[in-house]
């Protein structure tokens, strides 16, 4: 199946909702916490967030890192490149 993670990015922290709770990271430089944390999903899912300027970096280089399918989507409906 696969699994989508939403996660709302913000200058101080991340919240991240699987379906069934809602996390929260702080966005500190390495996210190790969320790291972890997207590990312990396994492979078969993707992540979704707004762009937030540089807020959102941090975050689109952990999953190239990890490997993690992403997409950042802005309210206008229109795409980031993933």
């Amino acid at each position: 199946m696969n699994e989508c993670i939403g996660i709302d990015v913000g200058k101080q922290e991340l919240v991240a909702f699987d379906g069934n709770r809602h996390y929260t990271f702080s966005n500190e430089e390495g996210l190790q916490a969320l790291r972890q944390f997207l590990i312990s999903k396994g492979s078969s899912f993707k992540v979704v967030f707004e762009p937030t300027s540089t807020y959102s970096r941090s975050l689109e280089e952990l999953c190239l890192d990890l490997g993690i399918t992403f997409r950042g989507y802005q309210p206008s409906g229109h795409t980031s490149p993933a």
